[in-house]
């Protein structure tokens, strides 16, 4: 046994019946992070952005001048549950109303730079954002340069 073993400090910690369970909560915050991947090829960059539970209405594309290039969201939820817990049957004394009250609020917000945004694509399906930067070739030129 580990030297620190918090469930001798905190037993209720082991109980799935606890009102506040630490594990649950951090995996669902690490479930919300958005994931994503840029890939280019000749034609274009291409970023392919996982974001589950939100959808097309609410994300915001942002194409500035600069070439900068933002995708994000913001997303509030109001959820109640309401219930009835019966512990006997038999007797109305143990009949409890169960409500509880959850706010959730997600939001994200991803800047990207590059050379040019004169044509951006974006198409959303199965909670995949996949925006598409068509690169353009600019022609080298040469400067002449002027004796004075």
């Amino acid at each position: 046994m580990p030297l620190f073993f918090p469930y001798r400090l905190f037993p209720e910690l082991l109980l799935p019946s606890t009102i506040f369970d630490a594990g649950d909560h951090f995996l669902e915050m690490e479930k919300q992070q958005v994931k994503y991947d840029i890939s280019e090829n000749d034609k274009e960059y291409i970023i392919e952005m996982d974001v589950p539970g939100f959808s097309h209405d609410e994300i915001v594309i942002e194409c500035e001048a600069d070439g900068t290039l933002t995708i994000k969201s913001e997303k509030k939820e109001d959820k109640e549950e309401k219930g009835e817990n019966d512990k006997k049957a038999d007797d109305d004394k143990d009949k409890k109303n169960v409500i509880v009250k959850g706010r959730n609020y997600h939001s994200f917000k991803y800047s990207f730079k590059f050379p040019s945004l004169d044509k951006v694509e974006a198409t959303f399906k199965n909670s995949v954002l996949t925006v598409k930067i068509e690169k353009i070739k600019k022609p080298k030129r040469q400067i002449f340069i002027s004796k004075l």
